[in-house]
């Protein structure tokens, strides 16, 4: 696509194209805001070339007001853009905690973005040098990976939603500028049989003190035969479990989108528990309605008491990180994930195929990567194992007896030589 004569040229700096040209007899550098050349090159047909080549003064105008209208759909204030992406229909749907974590880390930035950089009011105005050096000051804190992924992932969700209502063609929060790091993986560990009997019956304890105490102890059978993770198993409802048929029945929170059902056939530890349970039915619907009320308004008093069970057993739940250096905090080894592994493990011991484990808690549980991962390497190991040695010497015997029974074939006749080779296939000689 070519420009007229007299509009200046295109030229890229680091990833983006700029249009150096000349207004009013001064020199002028304006952003094309893309890393695409063809998009540079129609942003400038579409906004300065017809202006150039105005003719009449009434054309210019023309142009001129044209031009405004395209400013005005890039005039989207930080101010207003929260409840622009509330609103819009773009928008991703999301659970109520990661909209508000989404929206503390939106926030962030704009007050960040005050103070380093008052000029810029609107989303247009945010360029890829602005993100760059926000990303820097966040890792500068010495956030993990992962809260640092998190973070910059929010943020670019925010600004492609908005992308065609604050008129960029490029988000400044995109990979192109700022690039993913490698994040610190720490899965809890798993319970031996011994570990995981001790923190089922911690909580008929007296000695240990803990709120609800009945309905964690559901909660905790719910985790190490249900294989649940610790919301599902909190709030999960009565209308998903059918005693008749011993099973549970339940779309997990974290892949609610599919809106696949998992169907966890009952263990008779776990259906005893159930049994108690109709016990306190306040008809809420809720299993465990004290735990899914207080999991409603504070989940890390849940996570807490949990905590303590493991520690009361003399399980420790944290450890000091010597592998991952930016963590501050000691990391967690043990906690409610720990018998979800446990769970995955004991199936795989009891030989359960993948497919089925797999089919309870999905295919990126680490514990089910390492325990399948391990049986199909015995497997493996034991089918090579199972074939023949072949050597020169068991060739060379192999062909002797496959001539000799073809000699002798050779001088029976047609019904013998049928009866031979029958025999021959049930005493599995190869000839």
């Amino acid at each position: 696509m070519g420009r007229a004569k007299g509009s200046g040229y295109i030229f890229k700096k680091g990833k983006v194209f700029y249009l150096q040209t000349k207004v009013n007899g001064q020199t002028k550098v304006i952003s094309l805001r893309t890393g695409n050349r063809l998009e540079a090159e129609r942003k400038v047909q579409q906004m300065i070339v017809p202006a150039i080549e105005a003719k009449t003064k009434e054309e210019f105008a023309l142009y001129v007001t044209q031009a405004r209208k395209l400013v005005s759909s890039n005039s989207l204030t930080l101010a207003e853009a929260w409840d622009k992406y509330l609103k819009s229909p773009k928008r991703r749907e999301t659970c109520s905690k990661t909209e508000a974590n989404h929206k503390t880390r939106f926030e962030r930035f704009k007050t960040w973005l005050a103070k380093a950089h008052p000029g810029v009011q609107t989303i247009a105005q945010v360029s890829d040098s602005v993100t760059s050096e926000y990303a820097g000051v966040l890792w500068e804190e010495g956030l993990t990976a992962k809260t640092f992924n998190d973070h910059i992932m929010a943020l670019r969700l925010v600004f492609k939603t908005l992308a065609r209502e604050a008129g960029i063609s490029e988000n400044p929060f995109g990979s192109h500028n700022i690039e993913k790091k490698a994040e610190e993986h720490q899965t809890r560990r798993e319970l031996s049989e011994t570990e995981l009997l001790n923190i089922l019956a911690a909580p008929d304890s007296p000695e240990l003190h803990l709120m609800n105490k009945d309905e964690m102890k559901v909660l905790l059978h719910l985790g190490a035969w249900g294989g649940l993770r610790l919301k599902d198993a909190a709030l999960l409802k009565w209308d998903t479990v059918n005693m008749d048929m011993g099973q549970i029945s339940v779309v997990p929170s974290k892949t609610r989108r599919n809106k696949r059902p998992v169907i966890i056939p009952l263990h008779p530890a776990l259906k005893a528990e159930l049994e108690k349970a109709r016990d306190w039915d306040n008809g809420s619907g809720y299993i465990l309605p004290m735990v899914a009320e207080r999991y409603g308004r504070n989940p890390a008093g849940i996570v807490k008491d949990i905590g303590r069970i493991f520690r009361h057993t003399g399980i420790a739940t944290t450890a000091k990180s010597e592998k991952y250096s930016r963590r501050k905090l000691n990391v967690a080894v043990a906690g409610f994930h720990s018998l979800r592994h446990s769970f995955v493990s004991f199936c795989a011991k009891k030989g359960i195929p993948m497919a089925i484990v797999q089919s309870l808690v999905g295919h990126g549980n680490p514990a089910m990567t390492r325990h399948y991962t391990h049986i199909g390497t015995e497997s493996a190991r034991q089918a090579i194992a199972a074939l023949p040695t072949l050597t020169s010497k068991s060739l060379d015997i192999k062909q002797s007896r496959s001539k000799l029974i073809n000699s002798l074939i050779e001088k029976l006749n047609e019904q013998d030589e049928e009866t031979l080779r029958k025999a021959a296939i049930l005493f599995k000689i190869d000839f």
